[in-house]
């Protein structure tokens, strides 16, 4: 994010990723960060944003790369619960004013995670029409995703959920290809990636980086 500061080129944090990595290849085993995030976002949706406060975790993998999926998982649903018990006359007031229906959140361990594969296959056999032919090899787009969110609202009863092993097409080039050598659609390997959704829309992405 480049802009001009007293006649100088100056440049805001789009990320602190390469500042986490260091950390871990230093050996440290977790770090997080929360701070400033800015973006050129030229887009005017409610999906993008050009400065946000950020939670961005690295940590060290043991044994599998699901061990993070579990622990971001725990933070965002202690976060959404918390909300809910502290907040709860806060939030009945926005809800009387701008109508939804409550917050679903799914019970302990009874959380949704979902294959790429698996959630495509799950829009095209219960979702609209229209997504009768979505590919597993190919990324969602943003109509997709709200159409999976109410698809698992109605099928599993809750709002949060985990959809993981995104195809490498979906991906950066330094997201880590699956062990298995897992393949899905016209051959395109899949990948340690994974999103978190509230209500269709990804509030959390990750993946294990090689």
């Amino acid at each position: 994010f480049r802009l001009a500061y007293f006649g100088e080129e100056a440049f805001l944090a789009q990320s602190p990723q390469f500042y986490k990595q260091f950390e871990i290849a230093g050996g440290r085993e977790r770090v997080f960060s929360i701070g400033p995030v800015f973006r050129a976002e030229n887009s005017n949706t409610p999906r993008h944003m050009t400065e946000f406060t950020g939670l961005d975790l690295e940590m060290e993998i043991k044994n599998s790369y699901t061990e993070v999926i579990s622990i971001l998982e725990g933070v965002l649903l202690s976060i959404f619960r918390g909300i809910q018990e502290r907040c709860a006359n806060e939030i009945e007031t926005v809800r009387s004013v701008y109508h939804s229906e409550p917050l679903l959140l799914p019970e302990p361990g009874k959380e949704v995670r979902l294959t790429f594969a698996e959630a495509q296959k799950l829009l095209r056999e219960e979702g609209p029409s229209e997504f009768a032919n979505v590919r597993d090899d190919e990324d969602m787009s943003t109509p997709q995703e709200k159409a999976l969110g109410q698809v698992i609202r109605a099928k599993y009863k809750t709002d949060f959920f985990v959809v993981d092993k995104f195809p490498e097409t979906a991906r950066p080039f330094y997201a880590k290809l699956d062990d298995a050598g897992t393949t899905v659609g016209d051959g395109v390997r899949v990948t340690n990636a994974y999103d978190m959704f509230l209500r269709g829309q990804e509030v959390l992405s990750g993946g294990q980086r090689i």
